[in-house]
This record gives C-alpha cells, sequence and structure tokens, in this order.
C-alpha cells in the first residue's frame, strides 16, 4: 500500500480542480512515495494560461514598489512553510 503524504489537485486560475491524470512524487533520497499531484488536462492548461493573461492586465498596472512588496510578501511565505 502506499502511503500519501500530500495529495494536490492543479490549481488553475486561483480554484482547485479535479484532474484524472495522477503522479506520484517520489524521494529522491529513498525513491518511497511521498506525494502525488495531477497533470492537468489541456482545458484546465488553457484556463490557467487565460487566468495569468487576466492577472498581468492587473499586475502590470501597479507601481514597481507594489510589485516588488507583493513578491516579497509572497517570498517570506515561502520560506515559512518550506523545509
Amino acid at each position: 500500500m502506499i502511503k500519501v503524504l500530500t495529495e494536490l489537485q492543479p490549481l488553475v486560475a486561483g480554484s482547485r480542480t479535479v484532474s484524472p491524470f495522477p503522479l506520484e512524487v517520489h524521494s529522491p533520497y529513498t525513491g518511497e512515495v511521498v506525494g502525488r499531484t495531477f497533470l492537468a488536462t489541456p482545458e484546465q492548461i488553457e484556463d490557467a494560461v487565460a487566468g495569468a493573461v487576466r492577472s498581468f492586465e492587473v499586475t502590470r498596472r501597479l507601481a514597481s514598489h507594489e510589485r516588488a512588496s507583493i513578491l516579497n510578501t509572497l517570498a517570506r511565505k515561502i520560506e515559512e512553510h518550506g523545509e
């Protein structure tokens, strides 16, 4: 039996979606399955690209210091949740 520690469905345009294409994630050290993710469908990829284009239209109008602040906050959150 495979012990799955983490299982994440695709995040498309800000929402979790369901994909029928699972992909196991293996530890490079032990080869043990440590998680499962899912490959996006072609339609989900199209939706993700469309969402990115919409988001770019908003963020491109921000001042550089506002974009920097957003990215710094994101980096800090990634570091807080990293290993």
